[in-house]
């Protein structure tokens, strides 16, 4: 009786607030259903958007600041957003060039000084899972991936016309897998350890975040989530 709106791995090239607004387009119709949306994923800024109603300006992309952040390199992009921000980044991130213009972008149109609107009442829900655990299922995902094809998939969007510094915007694991793809790592070995490395960093973070900002009622994915789930939903929905 429920719909869901996987929020897991948005692509990068879709802007938080175009995100949020097929989100809220989404929600409505299932509420004027009579049904209960269920949002699954685990990237925050996009669900927190959604959750806590972050406002956003309507300003349009300005060609000339785009054009003078293209024209710095990733270190002075990075320095900029320090100064701006008065925060660091880390685990690649302070590399992402693509998210730092961006992300600077939002900054200079004021996107960050509106004080969020909550649309709606929410409850969420976190998976707690050990951290060995959490580990090893990545190391099997990223197995997965990588014998699935996506260093196949990264070479043949290069030859396509796909732009290194777009393929970096995707992601960890489009960024990893042009750096092996360009020498930078040079082996599949070195690409799967520097990977998964970065992969559990990213996840740790992810879970630091949410236990530190979100109100999350985390689930004990080793006793009984399923019942611990259904009943805080029940109690919610009461």
């Amino acid at each position: 009786p429920h719909h869901m709106l996987d929020v897991a791995e948005p692509n990068q090239t879709y802007s938080v607030a175009e995100f949020q607004r097929g989100a809220y387009q989404a929600i409505d119709g299932i509420l004027a259903r009579g049904k209960v949306p269920f949002l699954v994923g685990g990237t925050g800024l996009y669900l927190r958007a959604v959750t806590e109603g972050f406002v956003f300006t309507d300003a349009g992309p300005d060609p000339a600041l785009r054009a003078a952040l293209e024209r710095e390199s990733t270190g002075e992009l990075y320095a900029r957003y320090q100064a701006r921000t008065g925060k660091t980044l880390s685990g690649g991130e302070e590399r992402n060039r693509h998210r730092l213009i961006r992300t600077l972008e939002k900054l200079e149109a004021g996107e960050e000084a509106h004080p969020p609107c909550p649309r709606y009442e929410c409850l969420l829900l976190g998976v707690n899972y050990p951290r060995k655990t959490v580990c090893a299922r990545i190391d099997q995902r990223l197995q997965r991936r990588l014998e699935a094809g996506m260093v196949e998939e990264v070479a043949a969007l290069r030859t396509a016309g796909a732009s290194d510094s777009f393929l970096e915007g995707l992601g960890l694991e489009y960024r990893y897998i042009l750096w092996y793809l360009t020498g930078r790592l040079e082996s599949l070995d070195a690409l799967k350890d520097e990977l998964g490395r970065a992969i559990k960093r990213f996840a740790k973070r992810q879970v630091m975040w949410f236990r530190r900002d979100r109100d999350v009622l985390w689930l004990d994915m080793e006793g009984e989530p399923l019942e611990q789930a259904a009943r805080a939903v029940e109690e919610f929905l009461a």
